[in-house]
């Protein structure tokens, strides 16, 4: 019986003899250890109950179970005698106001005789009788309070019945009444009976029997996993695989149909490029993006290279299609005609899109995972898609638009840079396969019989060239050549227009321009209103030409005269 669940002020009032703590002290001291510190915890009551009689009994608690402490080097060592005097004082202390931490020495009684403890002596019977009356209070509480809870609990469940009967009765109205719409909790009460009153009738579901699944073979031994490894089949030697997916990225106008275009005719043909072989095979180019464009490339390209544009094997797909809707039809027509691609073209991946946002991952994921299911066409395609970078890409991030989740799905990526009227192919930030050096072509003008206008007047149209490794070396030695004779132009001829530096040095507008972007990329000159100025740097690299002899095998430039010139 806890005497806790009486007041605090009645167990305050409770007479407690001092024998019937001396008689729990001995009893401590021969057998069960105290739950807690006596002194500390019984010191305040004890002054209370006795505060003259009761101090020997405290003052023998404490040095029972909280003797002097020393601990060396932090404090010294306490006598009996001054440990004694601070025990005066402490006692002196406890004539103040109960603090929670203080335990009533009735409390304990109470708690240890439940531990165990068996008393003995006239003082504790008195304790006991005073023990027992007050657990005959802590009862009778108790009775009363399960009195009045029973009878609130009684209270309650005949209001509750009182409500489902009413409930009842307005849920039937409600069903008679056709189930109208109503607000408040209610209707959502009854809507939901309703509901489960029809889930009760409802036949259960039948138990289909649980099938164990089929074995699998999933894991393979090595010499299994190896078995069937495909070599690769280049189409291009040693750059484009066999049914693998590529993308060709370059900036607009940077050559990407040429390139394509003079790719799709040395398969056809067989030829090689340069030095590179080319495995000859059917092709098929899907022109989406301006097919009449595409139309007078291919007429360019074949009278460059002299094929006959009505026998070649290349067949074309003229303007965009669904491809998610056509791949099997593609199939079909490869079929029936007998065609065994190995290069098809995409061109471009920006004309083929079917989706509404090529930055979206999934989307351009998607749609690339669409397009290498092209390579399962028979024959085993390698499928080309000729792509545009992000906005203000620079030539080191030649990557296709589309996030990363494009990149991720394509066997690689070319990067196609161009220099003026050389444009050049590499491997750029994903690329299964060895790597390989730059593929060179220049763009040069073509003309054919068939490219007039209404009027008969020709139209030149621009095709790819292949450049041999020597032919871009001398391209260079030029290049370096003509930038020194421009430099040292407009050294003698400051602030001259592009055109009069251009008559002086027989060169043309565009490549005169072209030269000074470099040089002031480098710079090396300065672009001012009325033409261009060397600067420091500039100056310094003449001078260091002119030391070392210049590769410009020319006298320096005479004065030249201008119109307007004085």
């Amino acid at each position: 019986m806890c005497l806790l669940e009486l007041d605090e002020a009645e167990r305050l009032a409770t007479p407690v003899a001092i024998e019937a703590l001396r008689d729990l002290a001995e009893w401590w001291a021969g057998s069960t250890e105290p739950e807690m510190s006596p002194p500390l915890c019984l010191g305040w009551d004890m002054h209370r109950l006795w505060p003259s009689d009761g101090f020997a009994l405290w003052r023998d608690l404490m040095f029972e179970y909280e003797p002097p402490c020393w601990i060396p080097g932090i404090h010294e060592p306490v006598t009996l005698e001054q440990y004694e005097a601070a025990l005066v004082d402490q006692w002196r202390r406890y004539d103040c106001p109960k603090h929670w931490t203080d335990t009533l020495i009735i409390d304990v009684l109470a708690g240890e005789k439940e531990r165990g403890y068996e008393p003995c002596g006239e003082a504790w019977e008195r304790t006991e009788a005073t023990l027992n009356e007050m657990a005959a209070k802590v009862g009778a509480q108790r009775a009363a309070a399960k009195v009045e809870r029973d009878a609130h609990e009684a209270s309650r469940l005949k209001w509750l019945d009182r409500f489902f009967d009413l409930d009842d009765a307005g849920y039937a109205k409600w069903l008679a009444d056709g189930r109208p719409e109503i607000n408040g909790v209610k209707y959502e009460r009854w809507t939901e009976r309703r509901f489960r009153e029809l889930l009760e009738k409802t036949p259960p579901m039948p138990v289909i029997p649980f099938k164990a699944p089929a074995p699998t073979n999933l894991i393979q031994t090595s010499a299994q996993f190896v078995r069937d490894f495909v070599p690769p089949d280049y189409v291009v030697d040693r750059i484009f695989q066999r049914r693998f997916c590529y993308s060709m990225t370059a900036k607009t106008g940077g050559g990407k149909t040429a390139a394509a275009m003079r790719l799709a005719a040395h398969v056809a043909t067989g030829r090689p490029m340069g030095s590179i072989q080319v495995e000859k095979g059917t092709v098929i180019y899907a022109a989406g993006e301006n097919p009449t464009d595409v139309q007078a490339r291919w007429l360019g390209v074949t009278q460059e290279m002299g094929i006959d544009p009505e026998a070649v094997d290349v067949h074309f797909i003229n303007g965009v299609v669904k491809i998610s809707e056509n791949v099997t039809n593609i199939e079909a027509e490869v079929a029936a005609k007998g065609l065994k691609p190995f290069l098809i073209v995409v061109d471009t991946v920006a004309a083929y899109f079917e989706g509404d946002d090529d930055n979206d991952n999934v989307q351009m994921g998607n749609y690339a995972r669409l397009l290498r299911s092209m390579t399962k066409i028979p024959g085993g395609p390698c499928v080309l898609a000729l792509a545009h970078p992000t906005k203000r890409a620079g030539d080191d991030d030649l990557i296709p638009k589309g996030g990363g989740a494009f990149l991720n799905e394509v066997d690689g990526n070319v990067a196609l840079r161009r220099d003026g009227q050389v444009i050049a192919f590499e491997p750029l930030g994903k690329f299964r396969g060895p790597s390989f050096e730059p593929v060179h072509f220049e763009l040069v003008t073509m003309q054919h019989p068939k490219l007039r206008d209404t009027k008969g007047r020709p139209i030149p149209t621009v095709v790819a060239r292949p450049v041999s490794d020597i032919g871009i070396m001398e391209r260079e030695r030029a290049t370096e050549r003509d930038e020194d004779a421009l430099l040292r132009a407009i050294d003698q001829h400051p602030r001259k227009s592009r055109r009069d530096i251009g008559k002086l040095l027989r060169m043309s507008d565009s490549r005169v321009y072209r030269l000074a972007q470099k040089l002031e990329q480098q710079k090396l000159i300065r672009s001012e209103r009325s033409g261009w100025t060397l600067t420091g740097t500039g100056q310094r690299e003449l001078n260091a030409m002119d030391s070392r002899g210049s590769g410009v095998n020319q006298p320096p430039l005479p004065p030249a005269r201008f119109p307007g010139a004085s």
